[in-house]
């Protein structure tokens, strides 16, 4: 035993290539972790996703079966957050499918470190998406809507959008954020009656 340890000691070329296989290990270590990571953000995103649906789908029941709320007509108060929950059940349920078959297909292909650095890249965007989407629910009420929702979609779209040049990402994204919280603003007041902070 030794005698193996000192000809390994002694000849750098098999150092280096204990060093190459140790590096390789833990970079598919790191893989492995990012994988993880990714599907348990996944698994969370979806299950507040369910609680919320949960949520909205026990108050439309409340409305409907217990106060006698008229649900499928055109003056009912809950049809249209009915079908924005119906909407959103049938995307979750579409993306929940999609994503179990992406799961199988990488589990029978290996993974490399370019998918590794786009599931990071991923990742950071989400993070960056629920942290802002959380700072601007909290801010609602001391910046108001119109305000309010164009820093956040001026914001949100700079930082997720993936061009490296920061003017080209300012000149693409600054209609559409100016344009965007006034014409929801007018949708909601306007042709719904919902006032808006």
């Amino acid at each position: 035993m030794m005698r193996i340890y000192k000809k390994i000691r002694s000849n750098g070329n098999i150092r280096r290539y204990a060093l190459n296989v140790t590096s390789a290990l833990m970079y598919f270590r790191l893989g492995v972790i990012a994988v993880q990571a990714s599907k348990l953000f996944y698994g969370v995103s979806v299950a507040i996703i369910a609680l919320v649906l949960i949520v909205v789908f026990s108050g439309i029941a409340k409305f409907a079966f217990i106060d006698g709320v008229p649900l499928f007509s055109k003056e009912s108060p809950i049809l249209f957050p009915f079908l924005l929950a119906l909407l959103l059940l049938i995307a979750l349920a579409l993306s929940v499918v999609n994503q179990i078959r992406i799961w199988a297909k990488e589990d029978k292909k290996s993974r490399n470190t370019e998918e590794e650095k786009e599931i990071m890249k991923d990742l950071k965007a989400a993070l960056i998406y629920f942290i802002g989407t959380f700072i601007y629910i909290a801010l609602m009420r001391t910046l108001h809507f119109v305000p309010g929702t164009i820093i956040y979609t001026f914001l949100i779209m700079f930082f997720l959008n993936g061009s490296q040049d920061k003017m080209q990402r300012v000149r693409s994204i600054i209609i559409p954020s100016l344009v965007t919280a006034p014409a929801v603003y007018f949708v909601f007041n306007k042709i719904f009656e919902v006032i808006l902070p």
